[in-house]
């Protein structure tokens, strides 16, 4: 049901039909079209009384964030793109509604699993994934608005994550991670409401840029953030694959 609204924020889709979608990290973006109604108006006599705006073109950039313990993970996009008028137009109707209940984020199956090296699953707090597109205008002083269009001038993919902090003999020594400039594979999910509500992200090779350590209710923590790039050894693998099943 969001799926333009990815599409908008850089990604490839690939529908297998009753089975699954899935979206790819793609260097370009498919504009799409943003418009809601209000209404209606106090003056009930008055014909059409609703108001239609709309924005046309629109890029944008999407957040994966997964907040509180059994919450369900969100997305939060923003969008820019060209300004139109808004119009009076006519009562749209009731809409029709998303009515899929969201997952919680428990048993979410987290991993890293180094590049020549075994798997760890870390004890994780809260993780964003953040697609980091740099939206800009291109302008044109020949249009009322003084812009012609949006593009995706560049992207930096950022994941950020509150991990526990462990013993230093444990699998995972993540401040050695950080020096040895390792990388490797960064998984979330399946996340399973059944099928149809099953979600998953994979980044094919994820570097540790950075990890500094907090006091999480009394337990030792770290901030990490992490860098989703292009696996050099398949340049058509995607810096980050989501998909839903």
């Amino acid at each position: 049901d969001y799926g333009d609204a990815l599409l908008a924020c850089g990604t490839s889709e690939t529908i297998v039909g009753g089975t699954s979608v899935t979206y790819k990290l793609t260097s370009t973006a498919t504009t799409a079209t943003i418009w809601f109604y209000t209404g209606p108006a106090a003056d009930l006599t008055t014909q059409p009384n609703w108001k239609l705006y709309k924005m046309r073109g629109c890029i944008g950039n999407v957040k994966y964030v997964v907040g509180g313990n059994g919450e369900p993970a969100m997305w939060e996009f923003e969008f820019q793109g060209t300004y139109v008028t808004p119009v009076d137009v006519s009562d749209p109707g009731d809409p029709t509604l998303l009515e899929v209940v969201p997952e919680p984020i428990l048993a979410a199956g987290l991993s890293w699993t180094k590049n020549g090296g075994s798997t760890h699953a870390p004890r994780f707090k809260s993780m964003m994934f953040d697609f980091g597109n740099n939206v800009v205008a291109r302008k044109d002083l020949n249009q009322t608005s003084g812009i012609v269009a949006f593009i995706m001038e560049d992207r930096t993919p950022n994941v950020t994550m509150q991990i526990e902090e462990e013993l230093a003999s444990a699998s995972a020594n993540w401040w050695d991670t950080v020096e040895d400039n390792d990388f490797g594979v960064l998984e979330i999910g399946p996340i399973s409401g059944g099928a149809g509500n099953i979600h998953a992200i994979s980044f094919s090779r994820a570097s540790l840029k950075s990890v500094s350590m907090t006091d999480a209710d009394g337990v030792i923590s770290l901030d990490t953030e992490w860098t989703p790039a292009i696996n050099v050894a398949s340049l058509s693998t995607a810096a980050a694959t989501i998909s839903f099943t």
